[in-house]
């Protein structure tokens, strides 16, 4: 070792320069060798063991998917098309090994992309691809978020705020495991789309938190309906539904407001506009023909001299009698067809009024609101 140490010793400067070079290159590439043999790097794809078979169908399964997405929303029937060959597609697969996670996780996917929306279906198919060890988790996480948010929405539109909250709540949980997972998504979806609906989803948690005004508005208590903190924040709850085009929700919020007859002047003038605008916007939702179609809805009477008549038809012959403004009336089927009357293009609905009178009034000169008993508990 002496000899050595002294040999190098001698040596002129550019040959000790290269010999160390070539040394530390050496050194270099033996730590690296040690490094990949007992690091691997995260940014390789791991090795999964999978029946050949099933990772065939797996991937025509996962292409199948992304081409329903790029399906436009009037695309029903071609959607649904491939959906039924992703389930038979599953089933296959599943048949082959039912312990591959993948398929689970397709399987969940698949039912978020149904018309049904059976999210029961796709939480049990999510957890049974952690369960097989379905090695993508921020993928499963995030198919949580989706589905957690979409039930607290349900629960927002039935103003069942508190069971709103648990939903949001859990879905910015998962999304959040979703963003912090250093594994790779098979998806590899956009973290910053994630945070953005993190952030949306707090928004709509923070309606949650109108629960007891909203109680207070509705209770049979008359003293309460005359508090101004409950006025405000019926205003506020009204705009926030507004704001997040919850049609059904926000009509309930400015008829309630509407109602109050001790509030007079432009602050009346106000609801009544903000009333007739959020009405008729739940008017050509879908939720609406819900409603009539299964119950009823009720109307306020939008005009003086409006004529309640026998058929829907303009006809001199079939008026019953005339309605006030602001009569209340209960509304529980709407015509085929529009009808244009002047510069009007509207559905006449068939009415009942107190005094056991039936019979069609245009669309045009009703205000509609939801029965606050569909609202809450349908």
């Amino acid at each position: 070792m002496r000899k050595l140490i002294t040999w190098f010793k001698n040596l002129k400067t550019p040959q000790a320069t290269f010999l160390g070079l070539i040394g530390a290159a050496i050194i270099t590439g033996f730590f690296l060798l040690i490094n990949k043999c007992e690091l691997p790097s995260s940014s390789k794809l791991p090795i999964i063991s999978q029946h050949p078979e099933v990772e065939r169908i797996n991937k025509e399964i996962s292409e199948y998917l992304k081409e329903i997405d790029n399906k436009l929303e009037s695309d029903i029937n071609e959607k649904q098309r491939l959906l039924n060959i992703v389930f038979d597609s599953i089933d296959k697969s599943i048949n082959i090994d039912e312990k591959d996670g993948e398929i689970y996780f397709l399987y969940a996917e698949a039912y978020l992309r149904d018309r049904d929306k059976n999210y029961e279906n796709a939480l049990n198919n999510y957890d049974k691809a952690l369960k097989n060890k379905y090695y993508y988790e921020c993928d499963v996480h995030y198919g949580y978020g989706y589905v957690y948010e979409a039930l607290g929405d349900q629960a927002l539109f039935k103003f069942d705020f508190s069971s709103a909250d648990v939903h949001y709540k859990s879905a910015i949980d998962y999304l959040n495991h979703a963003i912090n997972d250093q594994k790779l998504s098979f998806y590899k979806y956009d973290i910053n789309k994630a945070k953005g609906i993190i952030s949306r989803i707090e928004q709509k948690k923070g309606i949650c938190k109108f629960d007891g005004i909203f109680r207070k508005a509705f209770s049979p208590d008359i003293n309460l309906i005359s508090d101004y903190d409950v006025y405000s924040g019926m205003e506020e709850l009204a705009k926030n539904f507004t704001d997040r085009n919850l049609w059904k929700n926000a009509t309930l919020c400015y008829y309630w407001l509407f109602n109050q007859n001790n509030i007079t002047g432009q602050r009346r003038k106000k609801n009544t506009e903000s009333l007739r605008y959020v009405s008729e916007r739940w008017e050509y939702s879908d939720d609406f023909i819900h409603d009539i179609s299964n119950n009823s809805v009720n109307a306020i009477i939008d005009n003086n001299n409006v004529n309640i008549r026998e058929d829907h038809t303009i006809d001199d012959n079939n008026v019953i009698r005339e309605f006030n403004l602001f009569e209340r009336i209960k509304v529980f089927q709407r015509s085929n067809f529009k009808q244009n009357v002047g510069n009007v293009n509207a559905y006449w609905y068939k009415v009942y009024a107190d005094n056991d009178i039936e019979g069609w009034v245009y669309g045009k000169h009703l205000i509609f609101y939801p029965n606050l008993f569909i609202s809450i508990n349908q």
